[in-house]
């Protein structure tokens, strides 16, 4: 630019820059302004901060003073009341220790007097035991020594087979291994008795009695008509005599003439009529055949029996009415007496016993008296008590 040219335009220019001098003061004023608030409202907030910190302080010391009276008041109370309290408790802890240590003491001395109780129960249970089993084969041999005595004494197999049943179980029932050997020779002693002819003595005997009682009531062959048969009913007699008189007249005699003499043929041989006295003995003689039968029964004398059985039986197959039912069931007794034998050899059922003794005697128990029953047996006088 020219200097014309400057000096045309300086008259704007310096309005312009006073213009903007005014506004750079201006400006440089509300900004002085602006800071000099700033700062006030800076100090003021310092101001106010270091007022609520202090009264903050204040309130903490405050609170502190309290939280001290406080602490210094629980300790007052702590000392008051808890630790007498505590020391209470701890003494009566250590009384309940104390307590605690005595019926522990009480309670080991009751748990030893319970131990020896029990020691002495036991004690007491084996002695017990002992005499139970003391008395069960005491028992037992009780029980064979019967055995013995029924078939040595009354030739009673059937007696000496039950007693020896009942002692086996009983060995049974005891349990005791040291047994076995007693049991298995009263299982075989039990199997020779049944190998005896089983014969009922007791029941032939009353079967023999009842025949006797039964012989006068049996009734002979010579009371009864043997081939009678009659020649015509009375009704026909009545009508013929009604319708020809004449010839039932006739009849009549003529009949009478052909009966006087009749001749018959049987295969068998006539009994004649026995005479009143005959028949008496016939009866006694049967009675006592019955009663020999009994007597050689109640004997075991197998011969006697079964020949006094034979001659009852043919007595009354020839002498009585064998068509009556009371001479074919006597009839029938006494063929069910015919087989049967009495006679047999007793076996030796006393080793059973001998083996119970010396088991009983190595166990210290002393056998029962009254060992005179048992044939051949040494034990039974050493093993009395």
């Amino acid at each position: 630019m020219t200097d014309s040219e400057r000096q045309e335009a300086a008259p704007g220019d310096d309005a312009a820059g006073d213009a903007s001098g005014r506004r750079t003061a201006g400006a440089g004023r509300g900004a002085l302004a602006l800071a000099v608030l700033a700062l006030l409202l800076a100090a003021a907030a310092a101001v106010a901060a270091g007022w609520l910190w202090y009264q903050g302080e204040r309130r903490l010391a405050a609170q502190g003073e309290r939280l001290a009276t406080v602490e210094r008041s629980l300790e007052a109370g702590l000392q008051d009341l808890v630790l007498p309290r505590l020391k209470a408790m701890e003494e009566q802890v250590a009384q309940l220790d104390a307590r605690g240590g005595a019926r522990a003491e009480a309670l080991a001395g009751l748990r030893g007097r319970v131990d020896d109780t029990r020691l002495q129960i036991s004690k007491l249970s084996e002695l017990v035991e002992g005499g139970r089993r003391h008395w069960r084969l005491l028992e037992i041999e009780s029980l064979l020594l019967a055995a013995n005595e029924r078939l040595q004494l009354y030739r009673d197999p059937r007696g000496a087979r039950e007693a020896l049943l009942l002692a086996n179980r009983r060995l049974g029932a005891l349990d005791d291994p040291r047994l076995f050997e007693v049991r298995e020779r009263v299982v075989d002693e039990i199997a020779a008795l049944e190998a005896l002819p089983d014969a009922d003595i007791e029941g032939l005997a009353l079967n023999l009695a009842e025949l006797i009682e039964r012989v006068p009531d049996l009734p002979l062959a010579s009371d009864v008509p043997g081939d009678y048969a009659g020649n015509g009913g009375a009704d026909d007699g009545a009508s013929g005599f009604r319708e020809r008189p004449w010839r039932h007249f006739l009849d009549t005699v003529s009949g009478a003439l052909r009966g006087m003499l009749t001749i018959r043929r049987t295969e068998e041989a006539h009994q004649p009529l026995m005479p009143p006295e005959q028949e008496y003995f016939l009866y006694q003689n049967l009675l006592l055949k019955l009663e020999s039968a009994r007597l050689a029964l109640l004997r075991r004398d197998t011969p006697s029996f079964r020949n006094a059985v034979g001659t009852a039986r043919e007595w009354l197959r020839t002498y009585f009415d064998t068509d009556s039912p009371r001479v074919a069931s006597a009839l029938e007794s006494l063929n069910g007496m015919r087989k049967v034998e009495l006679a047999w050899e007793a076996p030796d059922i006393s080793d059973s016993l001998t083996a119970l003794r010396d088991l009983m005697r190595r166990r210290d128990v002393s056998p029962s008296a009254g060992g005179d029953g048992a044939p051949d047996t040494t034990d039974a006088t050493d093993g009395e008590s």
